[in-house]
């Protein structure tokens, strides 16, 4: 076995030891064996180091510019303060009475649901936002919250000077309350991508002005038995009035039919008093194949979320927002039964209350969120966002933008005639804007001349805190493409073994076969050692058997005779 062994260990390929078996000098192959043993532990160190640098290996992005085709996101616009400066002080006496009988109930729910006097429960961030998100969305929509007809006055897309106007629609959730979503035609759409084109809107934060004289009666504010209050002009679901003061618009870019999340898609904020040129950009984003299945989904079904107003069915593409949305939903209607307040509401869970929410809540929900405390909900909530990670679409769009802004509007003749004639051009009733229509009465009286300062100062106030515009363009057709791979994978792992077999021990990957082949070749020697081992001990075995008989024979006759003689 030994002699076989040499021979193989000479005929290897891995020079070092073949040379070492091959040579008849002892002094030689001592020599030549030292080598091998030192360049195979260097060997074995630099391959342990590559095990870890694929045990640590991190996802890395290659580009390649103009490789995917522009693809329009959807656009949103949601109001910094979704609540109306102008229709709540409109209201009649009993549209009023409705809202603040509802708020009052809401307060003393909030005390009868957590079993303390209000004196303590009491807290300006903490329990106004609980009764913010307990009104109907019907009621917050018909009497509470900004208007379409009030906050976006112009939306068209220009192309050679002729103006293609855009629909707008509310979008409400309860993250914001509101948004504005622009709604595009495949025609408009294709008109955007013209050279040239230009998306332009007209935005008004419709703030509160106590110059413009509404007569309606009040909102009562959110009060406790101590005299501690928050007004109606402080309301916000989840901002401090402090907060408030920077008024203005979030322009929200969404992947095309995506959920429109403020917390996971684009965004930047537009204020007041300013024009902003708007660039789209996108970037493809692709995962290699190694990462298929593994890192990211190929197939990513939709999400059905459930409209806060009507309490339909609304169906989004599947991304990160829907995938954190539904798995957080998932882990707190196990746990508590209840879903997240500020976070839209999944068609699945649709008859479980939201946990804020007081018109849904019963004692038995509070006690499970008691139970659970907030700290679990936030753990809850940093597990999804690590499990999302690893859930992502295999190919998805990522918008960005690039903006330039300046003053605006001018406070010139051009202003003063797009407000003076503003309801001449469109459907909008003076009813349904009644800002917009005190500040068209105060711009054709200002056209005449006869005025007084305070008048034009009424107007300049409006239009510098609440008018912005923004003109929107497509940065270019062809985008760039983000590939997703893992910075070392196993076929890299290969390709840097084979490469230190040859530098090292000079030989390569099939080297291995030899080993296997030289464990082939010493197994069936020992199995047949073990053969013949067991035929010769066999052999043996009857050899003795007979000279056992032959004995026992001879000593039967000599037995026989004795028999005789003693008879």
């Amino acid at each position: 076995m030994a002699k076989k062994l040499a021979e193989t260990i000479a005929s290897s390929s891995a020079h070092g030891i073949s040379r070492a078996a091959a040579s008849e000098n002892k002094l030689l192959r001592v020599m030549w064996i030292l080598l091998f043993l030192i360049c195979l532990a260097v060997f074995l160190k630099s391959g342990i180091n590559l095990v870890l640098k694929l045990q640590k290996s991190e996802m890395t992005k290659k580009y390649q510019l103009d490789q995917a085709t522009f693809v329009l996101p959807d656009l949103y616009f949601c109001p910094i303060n979704p609540y109306s400066g102008s229709y709540p002080f409109t209201l009649t006496k009993e549209e009023a009475d409705l809202v603040n009988s509802r708020i009052k109930q809401l307060i003393d729910r909030f005390g009868e649901l957590y079993d303390v006097p209000k004196s303590i429960l009491f807290h300006a961030f903490l329990w106004t936002p609980q009764v913010q998100l307990s009104l109907p969305f019907d009621l917050l929509a018909k009497y509470l919250l900004v208007r379409k007809e009030e906050s976006v006055q112009f939306a068209a897309i220009t192309d050679d000077f002729v103006a293609h106007n855009v629909d707008v629609e509310a979008f409400y959730n309860y993250e914001n309350l509101v948004c504005f979503r622009l709604i595009l035609s495949d025609k408009l759409k294709k008109m955007i991508m013209n050279p040239g084109s230009t998306l332009k809107l007209r935005l008004s934060t419709d703030p509160y002005l106590a110059e413009l004289n509404f007569t309606g009666h009040p909102i009562q504010p959110i009060a406790d038995s101590n005299g501690n209050s928050v007004p109606f002009l402080e309301w916000h679901p989840y901002r401090y009035y402090e907060q408030l003061r920077t008024s203005g618009f979030t322009m929200l870019i969404v992947p095309p039919g995506a959920y429109p999340s403020l917390r996971f898609e684009e965004s930047f904020h537009m204020s007041p008093g300013f024009e902003y040129s708007v660039q789209l950009k996108m970037t493809e984003s692709t995962c290699s194949e190694e990462l298929h299945d593994k890192f990211c989904l190929l197939e990513t079904p939709p999400v059905e979320f459930m409209n806060s107003l009507s309490g339909k069915r609304e169906r989004f593409n599947y991304s990160n927002a829907a995938c954190y949305y539904r798995n957080v939903n998932v882990q707190v209607v196990d746990e508590i039964g209840c879903q997240l307040s500020q976070r839209p509401s999944l068609w699945e869970f649709r008859d479980y209350p939201h946990c804020s929410n007081m018109s849904e809540m019963t004692a038995a929900t509070v006690k499970r969120m008691r139970k659970a405390g907030s700290g679990r909900r936030i753990e809850l909530e940093t597990l999804t966002q690590k499990y999302c990670k690893t859930r992502i679409p295999c190919s998805y769009p990522i918008y960005s933008t690039s903006y330039s802004f300046g003053k605006w509007p001018s406070a010139g003749s051009s202003i003063l005639r797009y407000f003076a004639e503003y309801f001449n051009r469109t459907s909008v009733s003076k009813a349904e804007a009644p800002a917009l229509a005190r500040v068209s009465d105060i711009a054709k009286q200002l056209q005449m001349g006869d005025h007084s300062a305070h008048l034009e100062g009424i107007f300049h106030s409006y239009v510098s805190e609440s008018m912005l515009s923004v003109q929107i363009t497509i940065d270019s057709l062809l985008s760039p493409q983000v590939m997703l791979a893992w910075s070392y994978t196993f076929a890299d792992l290969l390709a840097d073994t084979g490469g230190l077999l040859g530098l090292y021990i000079g030989c390569s990957v099939l080297t291995v076969c030899e080993m296997f082949e030289l464990i082939y070749i010493c197994v069936s020697l020992l199995l047949k050692r073990r053969s013949a081992k067991r035929s010769s001990s066999r052999t043996g075995d009857q050899e003795t058997a007979g000279c056992d008989v032959g004995e026992k024979q001879a000593l039967g006759g000599e037995n026989a005779e004795e028999i005789e003689l003693r008879s």
